[in-house]
């Protein structure tokens, strides 16, 4: 399995999500194959075991779709946890800025080294 890292693109989606996003597709598939292996031990098996047998893969669909919700609300949680904390750095830098800017101005002649572009 490959090295995933957890940085936040631009758009503030977590790249762990989009690779597990970008792996649904292979699940599906592998749902698809088991679907198809169990209709071909369908037709040797008594029909006293086909309930169990449908059911078991109806239980793994389930559990495939519960993952698919829950990557994509933790992806989007996550987005907008990163874009608040992007604020937060940004508003602190503001006020900081601010901050200087009005030291500055107040502490001209005692800071001559003291300049605002």
């Amino acid at each position: 399995m490959k090295q995933m890292s957890v940085c936040h693109n631009d758009d503030g989606v977590c790249d762990v999500c989009k690779d597990l996003q970008s792996s649904l597709p292979q699940g599906e598939e592998k749902l698809e194959d088991l679907e198809r292996m169990l209709n071909a031990v369908l037709l040797h098996t008594s029909t006293k075991g086909h309930f169990t047998l449908k059911s078991q893969l109806t239980v793994l669909r389930d559990e495939f779709d519960s993952l698919k919700t829950l990557l994509s609300d933790t992806s989007i949680q996550l987005g907008k946890l990163f874009k608040y904390r992007i604020c937060l750095v940004l508003s602190a830098l503001c006020l900081l800025y601010t901050r200087v800017v009005t030291y500055c101005a107040l502490n001209q002649g005692a800071v001559g080294n003291c300049v605002v572009n």
